[in-house]
């Protein structure tokens, strides 16, 4: 197993190289990239900290060919909402909802 890591081609801030693989013909290489938990979630509205994250989703992205190689990043991201002015928190129609007092 090879001990080389891309990391430091990702100097993006709040986020995480978790695993790297590739196919054994080399033609496909997915990475996964997670938040990192240093960091306090940041509202996408207003930008400002938020308490914690509300929800976590993964997709998957296209990113440039390596080569012959095809790359994808699978992104897990986390969905929150400060509750500020600004903000509006999803409304979900289900009695989930209602029993977890989101109506």
């Amino acid at each position: 197993m090879s001990t080389l890591s891309i990391a430091a081609y990702f100097p993006f801030r709040r986020v995480r190289i978790t695993r790297q693989s590739v196919a054994a013909q080399a033609d496909l290489a997915m990475i996964d990239v997670v938040p990192d938990e240093r960091f306090r979630p940041v509202c996408h509205a207003c930008g400002k900290p938020a308490g914690r994250a509300r929800q976590r989703e993964v997709r998957v992205v296209r990113d440039l060919n390596f080569g012959p190689a095809s790359v994808y990043l699978r992104c897990t991201y986390r969905k929150v909402w400060c509750g500020g002015p600004s903000t509006s928190v999803p409304r979900s129609s289900g009695s989930f909802s209602g029993r977890i007092g989101l109506r």
